[in-house]
């Protein structure tokens, strides 16, 4: 047993020395994801005023021809920033740049912030809210054993000879790692992602609970349930109901801190 812990401490730190300073997270010829639920706009020149050619839905699969890095960033803006009860909260930007690509045997441009080399989580149609038509139902877990494998789990609470502040790890075949264990004020877990762009991070949140949506959810006496607190160039802090959510990457490896609170 101590071996093959051993060999998976010697896998993931090669994983992580590997990938964890790549600038790029795309070349040319790779393969990718469309990650907006809406669907991506393919445009005839890299411009929000080139003509649509058409929509690529959500899950598809498409190739990079090339990227255009030399363009001008484009921001698209998610969350308004806003002041509830005197209390401000910040606007939120997905950051990205044009990048051709070829889908249905058609080459055109489109924003590459909704791009991830991750395959999308499955969506399924959700009534209840008429802002979110779709939902995500599947764990972090199911995702990540899905479409990467499950490697081993250490049960740290089963070994107390280890001394670690989660309570178990789970390791993935990409590399991924989801760490569970109890905080002060409640329940905490890390979900850390080699090889990631922060925007690949924020989308593969995003998606689970419904962020853009639930983000501009507001009425009379309805409050958004997810508030952008504070944010840097690769950070985002999120509040949601008895929750704190935190995105952030450092040298190609993405965090996901999600801690959520009893008693509230």
């Amino acid at each position: 047993m101590k071996r093959i812990q051993l060999v998976l401490v010697i896998v993931i730190s090669f994983l992580f020395t590997q990938f964890g300073f790549s600038a790029t997270t795309y070349q040319p010829g790779d393969s990718m994801f469309v990650w907006a639920k809406s669907g991506l706009k393919m445009r005839t020149t890299p411009s929000l005023k080139g003509d649509k050619i058409l929509t690529i839905p959500y899950g598809t699969k498409v190739k990079i021809d090339s990227y255009q890095e030399e363009l001008p960033e484009i921001k698209v803006r998610v969350v308004e920033a806003q002041k509830i009860d005197d209390v401000a909260y910040k606007s939120f930007y997905l950051k990205g740049h044009w990048c051709r690509v070829v889908y249905l045997n058609t080459v055109g441009y489109i924003f590459d912030g909704y791009l991830s080399k991750m395959p999308t989580f499955d969506l399924e149609p959700y009534l209840n809210e008429a802002k979110v038509k779709h939902t995500v139902t599947q764990s972090f877990e199911e995702y990540a054993g899905r479409h990467f494998g499950l490697l081993q789990v250490l049960d740290f609470e089963q070994q107390p000879a280890l001394t670690n502040p989660v309570s178990f790890r789970k390791i993935y075949g990409n590399g991924m790692l989801i760490e569970e264990g109890v905080s002060k004020g409640g329940w905490k877990k890390k979900i850390i992602l080699p090889s990631m762009s922060f925007e690949e991070g924020f989308l593969l949140f995003s998606t689970k609970y419904n962020f853009e949506e639930y983000a501009k959810n507001q009425g009379e006496e309805l409050y958004p349930i997810y508030s952008v607190t504070k944010k840097g160039d690769k950070f985002v802090e999120i509040e949601g109901f008895a929750q704190t959510i935190q995105i952030q990457e450092i040298d190609g490896v993405v965090v996901i801190s999600l801690e959520e609170y009893e008693g509230c």
